[in-house]
């Protein structure tokens, strides 16, 4: 059985569908090459931050993390990845639990106790359509306090301190005045 097809036709129209195939492929992998720009972004700026960082799918897995959290737990990264988040939090022990932040209620903060480590923790949903992960973030509170510090020696080396003090607030009352 034959077809009787125009062969220029069917020239053309594979060479039609191969020009696609080809800008299509050269649209992935660019799409890929600025995927992998913005991976390594996300790795520059995590381990850059100061905090503890661990975010975890809806399987209660970790599936990032950052080198801060392994400098204040002391746990390897490998060994952090794809481990069940609830057996690593599990070490934490909750010394003041959730502060609920009024404006966002999605958040939470906590603080707990680690290696005899004051921790605070943040937690906060990232919700889409397909996915509920959770972000963590860990900061050791000597950490705030000590930049607190420093930020009020600053603070009162250039003058900014108050003036007053409730000390130098004077009253009467006018139950004690009979007269």
């Amino acid at each position: 059985m034959e077809l009787d097809l125009d062969f220029n036709y069917l020239e053309s129209f594979a060479t039609y569908y191969n020009n696609l195939l080809l800008e299509t492929s050269r649209k992935i992998v660019k799409i890929h090459e600025q995927s992998e720009i913005l991976r390594k972004n996300q790795e520059a700026i995590l381990d850059m931050i100061d905090e503890g960082i661990v975010c975890v799918d809806q399987n209660s897995k970790i599936i990032l993390a950052n080198r801060s959290i392994e400098k204040l737990t002391n746990i390897s990264l490998d060994s952090l990845k794809n481990k069940n988040f609830d057996e690593f939090f599990s070490k934490f022990k909750c010394i003041k639990p959730e502060v609920q932040d009024m404006k966002e209620s999605t958040r939470s903060s906590s603080i707990y106790s680690y290696n005899s480590k004051k921790i605070l923790v943040n937690i906060v949903p990232v919700d889409s359509p397909s996915v509920k992960n959770h972000v963590y973030s860990f900061r050791d509170i000597s950490k705030i306090q000590r930049l607190e510090e420093t930020l009020r020696i600053k603070l009162s080396e250039k003058g900014h301190t108050a003036k007053y003090s409730f000390d130098d607030i004077w009253s009467q009352s006018k139950k004690n005045n009979t007269a």
